[in-house]
């Protein structure tokens, strides 16, 4: 199953996240807005960073983005922030420019899908 077969965000690891939060849609719509602005930026700072050859730049991004992404359920990010972070701490940065291209693509879905929730949620987005 490619990553366009399956949802921006898992549903499972989303039940999780509205468990923890209890009913509190604050929560749930700080915790989005707050990825939102973490996340832009470090999707932005990823392509930047292979193309500089800055393998400790990417690993720093990718790290953080993963486990930020992790979090909110975003789970195909998730996959392609570590194989990142895998490549990155190879210090061979060759196969980094593809999946850098396919991870941005697949972080718009996940904003697109987040920025949604949030609307729904009543959040300002």
């Amino acid at each position: 199953m490619s990553e366009t077969d399956t949802q921006p965000i898992d549903a499972k690891a989303w039940a999780s996240l509205e468990g923890i939060a209890d009913g509190d849609l604050e929560f749930l719509s700080t915790l989005i807005e707050q990825y939102l602005v973490d996340s832009n930026e470090l999707v932005s700072a990823i392509a930047p960073a292979v193309e500089a050859a800055d393998a400790e730049a990417l690993a720093r991004a990718s790290h953080t983005l993963k486990s930020a992404s992790a979090n909110l359920g975003a789970m195909v990010l998730t996959q392609m922030a570590e194989q990142l972070c895998a490549i990155a701490r190879s210090g061979s940065l060759d196969e980094a420019e593809g999946l850098a291209a396919e991870a941005c693509a697949e972080y718009a879905r996940v904003r697109t899908e987040l920025s949604a929730r949030l609307e729904k949620l009543g959040g300002a987005g």
